[in-house]
């Protein structure tokens, strides 16, 4: 019974995929680079590079016969399904075959992919480290170095890239079903809790803490939800990925601190230390709503809710705000004495 309620309540991490077939749209890269491939004249290629080439172009066939299934999971047939590494092999292979005189255009070419593909920022950080010039008097095999340390880091990146995109995809649809349900849950609270104190089951003032708490969880809810679809793809890679498999239960965390945050704001309104239009008046809260209907109507019920959800969705708003009241307290403290 707890086994299955942890397993419902905190899901695994989601898994990350042992193994991916090449894309469509790397397919037809990959029909661009075999049309540079046999232009190529025989006397350049190398009786290791010709092999090589031809396991893959073996892979080729195999998927052009439709022999294996994407979702294959069999490890005797992985062997026969083109892939990235596949990909970046023959990459590698058609960049050492190129004549000098096309590396100056290939080492241009790569660079202004890396710098779309990695980003600003990545790409100043590979200027700063002073890759060799395109000049003519560059010596060839710094151009080619370059060229395979361009290569390594874009075909990283297109590996990674698709997981990456799928395990936060997975990430957000569980986080959007829990939003979805804390939204419902909200909304029948609000219908439950002013019947039942209308009814004289619970106090009013119950309710409004049920419904503050709640929108609370929302708020921190949704701002993790943002959090997660506006993750950037810059940086590590690998431990991006790796941040986003296995920081998941992380996710849940918003939803209990901005439960929290919500509660604390409530009170500093009711306290009296937040005062002004934008806010609730506290003073006649508790008596202006007895049914739900009611509460619909009210302004300072709406002010409520959503300086509520605010409290969750700004997760730095509460801890602030407690703050310059501490900061100035001390001042004021240290004034009169």
């Amino acid at each position: 019974m707890i086994d299955a309620l942890r397993t419902r309540f905190f899901p695994a991490a989601p898994a990350i995929p042992e193994y991916q077939p090449l894309p469509e749209y790397a397919i037809l890269y990959f029909e661009h680079l075999a049309g540079e491939w046999d232009s190529i004249p025989a006397d350049r290629i190398d009786a290791e590079a010709k092999a090589a080439v031809e396991r893959i172009f073996e892979k080729v066939k195999v998927r052009d016969k439709s022999k294996y299934n994407k979702d294959q999971k069999d490890k005797e047939e992985e062997g026969k399904i083109l892939t990235w590494r596949d990909l970046y092999t023959f990459d590698l292979l058609l960049t050492r075959k190129q004549p000098l005189e096309k590396l100056s255009r290939k080492v241009w070419s790569l660079r202004s992919r890396y710098r779309d593909v990695a980003g600003l920022k990545e790409y100043e950080a590979y200027l700063a480290s002073k890759p060799p010039d395109l000049a003519a008097t560059t010596k060839e095999e710094e151009l080619r170095a370059d060229i395979e340390f361009l290569l390594g880091e874009l075909y990283l990146r297109y590996a990674i890239m698709p997981i990456r995109e799928k395990v936060r995809d997975q990430i957000t649809g569980k986080v959007a079903r829990y939003m979805f349900f804390a939204i419902m849950l909200v909304v029948l609270s609000f219908y439950a809790s002013f019947n039942a104190s209308s009814a004289g089951r619970i106090s009013i003032e119950m309710a409004m803490v049920m419904i503050v708490l709640f929108s609370g969880a929302v708020g921190g809810l949704v701002s993790m939800q943002q959090r997660y679809q506006s993750v950037p793809s810059e940086g590590d890679q690998i431990d991006s990925v790796s941040e986003l498999a296995h920081g998941f239960l992380t996710t849940f965390t918003p939803l209990f601190s901005g439960a929290i945050f919500a509660l604390i704001l409530f009170f500093l309104i009711s306290a009296g230390w937040l005062k002004g239009e934008l806010f609730p008046n506290t003073e006649g809260l508790f008596r202006k709503a007895h049914t739900f209907f009611d509460f619909l109507g009210t302004p300072d019920y709406a002010k409520l809710v959503i300086w509520s959800f605010v409290a969750g969705f700004a997760e730095r708003f509460v801890p602030d705000t407690l703050s310059r009241f501490l900061e100035k307290r001390v001042t004021d403290s240290v004034a009169k004495s």
